[in-house]
């Protein structure tokens, strides 16, 4: 809904954010002496394609059933090529991507801390901002507030 510089800039992170699990996804895949036998390329590229997903419905509920059924790839092998891929289960991945999104809106948006956590999908602001302070080792309003702090 957003127009104009704000929806610019708002599409503008979610491409660098792409661009830096792609990057990420690169050096952990140069570090792999080899792919599993039991991953098509098929597969890899649906679990690729999950994490565009994953970014576009960040609000959404996305457990491992839901991502499953999308993909059509089985829950304990989608669980396997994420650990694979991203180095983290499919809720971490999912945790994480969340509280990057959560963070850069607590810096470059006027939304209060509760419509961000709400945006980003989770209901409780004491959940997040318990996530948040284990994440990043600070509590969101402090982080908001505080123009020096960068993390």
């Amino acid at each position: 809904t957003d127009q104009g510089i704000i929806r610019m800039l708002a599409l503008e992170g979610q491409i660098n954010l792409v661009l830096s699990m792609q990057m990420a996804e690169y050096e952990i895949s140069k570090n792999l002496t080899h792919k599993p036998d039991s991953f098509s390329s098929k597969e890899l590229q649906k679990i690729h394609e999950l994490s565009k997903y994953i970014i576009d419905n960040i609000s959404e509920p996305l457990t491992v059933g839901i991502l499953s059924d999308k993909s059509g790839i089985r829950p304990r092998k989608l669980q396997l090529g994420f650990k694979i891929i991203y180095g983290k289960s499919v809720n971490e991945y999912v945790r994480h991507l969340k509280l990057e999104v959560a963070r850069d809106h607590i810096k470059e948006s006027d939304l209060s801390i509760s419509e961000i956590v709400y945006n980003i999908g989770y209901k409780s602001r004491s959940y997040f901002s318990r996530i948040f302070y284990e994440r990043y080792g600070i509590l969101p309003t402090e982080y908001r507030n505080d123009p020096k702090v960068k993390i």
